[in-house]
């Protein structure tokens, strides 16, 4: 499961936590606050974090075969990808900080 998760779940949450950094854009400069920007990208590095933590705990089997080979390139792919994707929301958590979308 935590494969899978990995897998399609933390590229659909990067865009989830994207759409939502841009959604809570004109809010947060109306409140003068950048809480909620910042929060939605802290938890979208942890859950992708947290992803890809279980995708690694979770190991192949080591057995032969075209399903256990299978399973073991689906492990071997879930963990780059999860850690790419966790990378990407931390960086566009870095320039929502380092940027401020209310300038300007």
């Amino acid at each position: 499961m935590w494969n899978w998760l990995a897998l399609l779940a933390t590229p659909a949450l990067s865009l989830t936590v994207l759409g939502l950094g841009f959604a809570l854009v004109t809010p947060s400069c109306a409140h003068q606050t950048l809480a909620w920007l910042h929060a939605v990208h802290a938890a979208g590095v942890l859950l992708g974090l947290c992803f890809s933590a279980g995708a690694l705990w979770q190991r192949g089997s080591g057995r032969e075969g075209q399903r256990e080979a299978r399973r073991d390139f689906v492990h071997a792919m879930a963990v780059p990808v999860g850690l790419l994707f966790t990378l990407v929301m931390a960086a566009q958590w870095f320039v929502a900080w380092v940027l401020s979308p209310c300038a300007a």
